[in-house]
Order: structure tokens, then sequence, then C-alpha cells
């Protein structure tokens, strides 16, 4: 297939640029059709292309010619909010090139300057590296994009208990569905999405999704469970959280303790009619990443509907980062780790054993930022794990779990 020419896009519809950017990938026509009619927002759409996260801080126009161009790590962006603060320019040349966001880059800086040279992270070296984890990543995961599950203990435990019957129609939009799931699901170290199908009866699905790089969520890995009902796709999917700590845990505003999820397009939150449930385009992989991209992200207090306009780095946003960052820890890795979830066992052993040292560097970075907490920690929605920070000193709980994660994973 010739290489599209973007000469003629209307550089500012995200459609499009999903559209060429799947026409890159040589994805059918037909696949290409159903994701870009679907696609709400160009959040999904660079989730759906697998880029990194860098790509939605850009104008939709610098996007499609980073794609033209074989360009993913967005380095311009990077090197001039670094010049920006001073840094010598051949120093946030060689950032950019390596570092796939400005944060990134500003620990490379920070490790730098403490003299430690076990610590430094040459950016040739990063970037080669990071480019390594991502191609073996895809390798070994890429056929795991979806599974049908013939062992029955595997959905004994499934946790929406309605029953559906079965329908011609409906039947055959889901295996429309699960066909677009075997091709366009996203599998790429920063962001991934598993599904597995009950044999008996696909209306049954388990998902699993992992967090965002360089959110509190990051290669943490979540487990949903949906039911497709009988009048799919008339009725959007049922959709519950099991990675929940026991019912212990609140991980957003917007995912209950007890598995509700909260999303507008599920039809279990308010919104205009863009963001509700649209039986001819939405689908079960449009769900999936807009947990993944719209609940699971930075702003976690934000989405108290009391406190939207709060700003990033409130006092209270980051007390409820540091909430999950520690249940993402003992939950959605430790946990799989000892634990792993039934039909996904390989798919946890190879996430976690591809990604050990990047997790462990993310792990560390928060065990440091923990140990510079003061005063007491206030929890509006996690009382058990507030009661701990105060407890024990967040410092000294986070340093445990590194600990115990470090040794989960060089056992891998």
């Amino acid at each position: 297939m010739p290489k599209p020419s973007s000469s003629n896009l209307p550089y500012e519809d995200y459609r499009e640029l999903l559209r060429y950017g799947l026409l890159l990938k040589k994805a059918s026509q037909d696949i290409i059709d159903d994701l870009v009619y679907s696609c709400q927002s160009k959040e999904e759409a660079i989730m759906i292309l697998d880029l990194p996260p860098t790509y939605n801080n850009l104008p939709i126009s610098e996007s499609i010619k980073c794609l033209e161009f074989g360009n993913s790590s967005i380095p311009n962006s990077i090197k001039s909010e670094l010049i920006k603060n001073g840094i010598n320019a051949e120093v946030a040349e060689l950032l950019s090139i390596s570092c796939s966001s400005l944060e990134e880059a500003l620990l490379n800086l920070e490790l730098q300057s403490s003299n430690c040279p076990q610590a430094f992270l040459d950016p040739n070296e990063e970037f080669k590296e990071n480019e390594d984890i991502n191609t073996e990543y895809f390798e070994k995961l890429k056929d795991y994009r979806i599974s049908i599950c013939e062992n029955k203990s595997v959905f004994d435990n499934f946790s929406i208990l309605d029953d559906v019957s079965e329908c011609s129609l409906t039947l055959k939009r889901i295996n429309k569905e699960m066909k677009s799931l075997s091709t366009s699901s996203p599998i790429h170290s920063n962001a991934s999405i598993f599904s597995l199908f009950d044999s008996e009866s696909n209306h049954r699905v388990k998902f699993l999704i992992s967090g965002n790089n360089d959110t509190p969520y990051a290669h943490g890995l979540y487990a949903f469970d949906v039911l497709l009902p009988s009048n799919y796709p008339i009725f959007p999917p049922k959709v519950n959280f099991i990675t929940t700590g026991g019912g212990t845990v609140r991980f957003s505003p917007n995912i209950y303790q007890n598995g509700k999820v909260c999303l507008s397009i599920i039809g279990t939150w308010p919104g205009n009619s863009e963001e509700q449930w649209d039986p001819t385009k939405s689908t079960m992989l449009q769900v999936m990443i807009s947990i993944q991209s719209l609940i699971m992200d930075n702003n976690i207090f934000q989405k108290e509907p009391a406190f939207s306009s709060l700003e990033a780095d409130a006092i209270e946003n980051k007390n409820y980062q540091m909430e999950v960052k520690y249940a993402n820890m003992k939950f959605a890795m430790i946990e799989h780790l000892k634990n792993p979830l039934k039909g996904f066992e390989n798919v946890i052993k190879l996430h976690f054993k591809i990604k050990a040292k990047e997790i462990l560097k993310t792990t560390s970075r928060w065990v440091n930022e923990a140990k510079k907490c003061k005063g007491i920690h206030f929890s509006m929605q996690n009382e058990k794990i507030g009661d701990l920070f105060n407890r024990e000193t967040p410092g000294k709980v986070f340093e445990l779990l590194h600990e115990e994660l470090t040794k989960l994973l060089k056992n891998l």
C-alpha cells in the first residue's frame, strides 16, 4: 500500500488523525471505518494508535506530521520546554530524543545532579532501552489481545449475574467487535487492553487494562467484568470493577469500592449526547479506552463534582494520588504477582517481567516522594489508607511495598 498523503487532511479533526494513523499501520478498510466512526475524542484516537501520551499535548496537525515522518516521541515539544526552563540546548536535545515526557526529562536531570553515578540515566541508552521494551512487549503480548476461555472455573466468580438470552443480531454485533478487538486493542508498554471471552457465552467478558505511564495508575493491571445484555448494542454493556482490594479501595471518585463504574458512555453518569452510548458506533473497546484515558489519569480528586475546577497540584489531589499509588503497588501489582487472575496468568507474568526495570524506577521515585510528605494525611475516600499513612508515615509504607515488589519481580 502506498504511503498516504497528509497534505489535504483537515488537521484539527481527530478522526482524520486516526484514519491516517491506521492507514500507516496498514489496517483493513473495514476496521478503519469502524474505529474512525466510533472514535469520540483525540485522546481515544491516540490510545487506539498506541501513541505516547505526549501526543495529547500537540495540535492534531503536528501529530499527523510526526506520524508522517515516523516520529513517535515528540522531541521538539520537550526540547522547547527544557530550554524555557534554562537547560542547555545540547542537553535539552539529548533528553528530548530519549524521554517521552517533560517529567521524565526533568527526572533525568535530577538524577544527574545528585552525583550518583549508578543513578544517572544516559539519554541515548535509555531511549534505546525504551524502544527495546516497547518492541518486546508488543511482540510477546500481541497474541493475547483477545482470548476465548474454555476453562469454566475462570468465570465461576463473574460478578454480574444478570441472565442473557441469545439473539442473532446481538451475536453478529459481538462477533464483529471481537474481530476488531483482535486487531485494534492497544498493546504498548505504556498502556494495553486485553480481553477474555467465555466460550460458553460470549456475552460475558473479562478485561484487563494497564494504567498509563506518568499517572498514579502506571504499570498496574486493573480487571473488569463486562456483561453484554441480550439487547446489545441497543443498550450499553454492564461494567464492574474487580481490582478493589477486596472492596477496600476506591481508586477514583468514578470507581467505587463495590465495583461500580461511573461513566457516561455506559449510562451510569450524566453527560451530553455525544458522551452517551450510541448503538450504531459505540463499542466495548471504546468503553475500556474511556476508562483507561478519562478516569485513570492524574486529575483524580477533580472528578468529585464539587471540585472539578481544583488545580492539578492541589493538596487534595496530591493526597488522592498518593493513595492510588499505594493501592496500585499493593493490589494492581503485588497482588497480581502473588495470585495471578485466572485466564490472564501469561499476560500478567509477561507484563511484569518485561517492564520490571521500568516499574522499579517508577516506584522508587514514588518512595522518595512519599518520604518528603509532612504533616497529617487527610483522605475523603480511602480512610484505611489515610489512617495507615498517619500511623506509619507514607515513606515507611511505600518503602516496604517497594521492597516486596522488588523481590517478586526478581523471581519472575
